[in-house]
């Protein structure tokens, strides 16, 4: 798992704290995690798959994922995709490249 971090502070998702279900703890570590799918990998494109928020439970090591269906995430805290063929940022929402049109669909 990348990105992790040690800084302790209440977590909410959904409008709602986080507590373990198993311990009841508040307390978690953070991380994020990219959800790789076999298309992806064989296509050599594991860059663009979607990552999951990942809590640890600091009392029990139950993990906890959250994908960003909803727009909780905070915006701007990702990085924009970079053209593999020419560097270019790809705006959000677009498979095509504004500057060179490489495209990653068929």
């Amino acid at each position: 798992m990348e990105g992790m971090s040690d800084e302790k502070k209440p977590i909410e998702r959904g409008g709602r704290r986080l507590a373990c279900p198993h311990c009841g703890g508040e307390s978690f570590s953070t991380r994020r995690a990219q959800l790789n799918t076999p298309f992806m990998t064989a296509m050599g494109l594991d860059w663009l798959n979607r990552s999951a928020d990942v809590f640890v439970c600091d009392g029990c090591g139950r993990l906890e994922w959250f994908m960003n269906l909803s727009g909780e995430e905070e915006k701007g805290t990702e990085e924009p995709l970079a053209c593999i063929a020419c560097g270019e940022a790809i705006p959000e929402g677009q498979d095509t490249c504004p500057r060179c049109g490489w495209t990653y669909r068929e």
